[in-house]
C-alpha cells in the first residue's frame, strides 16, 4: 500500500532535487519503512573522514575498492537499492553504489554527479568516469569505442543523470523486480512514487493503466488513460490511446 508520507516527501523532494543522496534515501525507506536514514548520512561522514582530503577520484576510488565495496554477486534483489543495505554490506547494484560514491564525494568536498551511460550507471567524480559496480576508473577511450560499436553517440552517451532521474530510474529498477516475481500490487505502489516525484508523467500514467489491466480493475484503467490523453501531443499515440480506452469499454472489472 503506498505511503502518502512518502509521496509527500516525494512531492518536496521534486521541488528541490538538488541531492542525490537524500533522494536515494526515500528509495530506501520505500524498499524498507526502518531503513535509518540518519545512520546512512553518518555513515558516509564516517568513511570520507576516513580518506585523505585531496583523495581526488584515483584516491577516493582506491580507498572504497579498499574498503570492500563492490558490486553484488546476487543482483536481483530489492535490497540491492537500499542505501543502507550497501553500506552495511558494501554490496549493490551500479545505481546504488553511484549514490553511495557520489555521498562520500560531496563529504570531501569533489563535484560529483551519474551519468546515463547506456545500459550501467557511471558515475563522475571531478570529471573523472568512475564504474562504481567494479570500482574502477573508466577508460574513456575504450567506452567510446563500446558507444561505437552498439551504435550509441558518445555526444549524447555521457549525460548527467539528476537526481530526480536518479531516483526515477531507481524506482524503474524495483518495479522491474516486482513485475518478473509477478507482484502487480507493488509495481503499482511504485508508479504513485513515480508519479510522485517525475514531471514525466505521461509515461507512467501508460504504465500504471497497463498494470490495472493486468489485475482487472478496468475503471482505474480507464482514469489513467484518460490522464495520458490530456498529456499526449502525438497524433499516432493520441490514436493508440484512444483505440485502447475503446477495447475498455466493452470489458467490465473484474471482482476480487
Amino acid at each position: 500500500m503506498t505511503n502518502p508520507n512518502l509521496v509527500n516527501a516525494l512531492k518536496s523532494y521534486a521541488n528541490n532535487p538538488t541531492s542525490v543522496v537524500e533522494g536515494a534515501l526515500l528509495v530506501s525507506n520505500i524498499i524498507d519503512p526502518d531503513s535509518d536514514s540518519q545512520w546512512c548520512r553518518k555513515q558516509l561522514q564516517e568513511i570520507a573522514a576516513g580518506m585523505a582530503s585531496d583523495s581526488g577520484a584515483a584516491g577516493l576510488v582506491t580507498a572504497l575498492g579498499e574498503l570492500g565495496f563492490t558490486g553484488a554477486s546476487e543482483y536481483y534483489q530489492s535490497a540491492n537499492s537500499n542505501l543502507q543495505h550497501v553500506l552495511r554490506e558494501r554490496k549493490g547494484i551500479p545505481i546504488s553504489l553511484a549514490a553511495m560514491v557520489i555521498g562520500v564525494a560531496e563529504q570531501l568536498g569533489l563535484q560529483a554527479h551519474g551519468v546515463n551511460f547506456p545500459g550501467h550507471f557511471i558515475v563522475a567524480v571531478d570529471k573523472v568516469l568512475i564504474d562504481p559496480f567494479t570500482m574502477t576508473l573508466v577508460d574513456e577511450t575504450e567506452s567510446h569505442r563500446w558507444l561505437r560499436k552498439q551504435g550509441f553517440d558518445p555526444k549524447t552517451a555521457f549525460s548527467v543523470a539528476t537526481p530526480q532521474l536518479f531516483v526515477v530510474r531507481m524506482l524503474n529498477n524495483l518495479t522491474g523486480l516486482a513485475r518478473a516475481s509477478d507482484n502487480l500490487p507493488r509495481a503499482l505502489e511504485l508508479a504513485d512514487y513515480k508519479l510522485a516525484v517525475t514531471p514525466e508523467r505521461l509515461p507512467i500514467y501508460l504504465e500504471r493503466a497497463e498494470l490495472w489491466i493486468a489485475v482487472g480493475v478496468n475503471d482505474m484503467a480507464r482514469r489513467d488513460l484518460e490522464s495520458a490523453l490530456e498529456l499526449v501531443t502525438d497524433a499516432n499515440s493520441r490514436r493508440s490511446i484512444e483505440q485502447r480506452l475503446g477495447d475498455l469499454e466493452d470489458t467490465p472489472t473484474r471482482l476480487h
